[in-house]
């Protein structure tokens, strides 16, 4: 399992901070793909995110 702090771009305020775990990710050019994330005792299947929209990722 990866532990993954994302901040990303939100147009409404200036960023948010997310923190998930997840089974295993891919970086494909300029997205992050994530797999099996769990988030708050919720689980996701996949979770894609483009680069552009990425302020600061850490992937412990």
């Amino acid at each position: 399992m990866y532990r993954v702090n994302l901040r990303y771009k939100d147009f409404e305020s200036l960023d948010k901070n997310v923190l998930f775990d997840c089974e295993d990710f891919y970086i494909n050019r300029d997205i992050y793909e994530f797999k099996n994330i769990v988030i708050d005792q919720c689980i996701l299947n996949a979770l894609e995110i483009k680069n552009e929209d990425i302020t600061f990722i850490k992937i412990m």
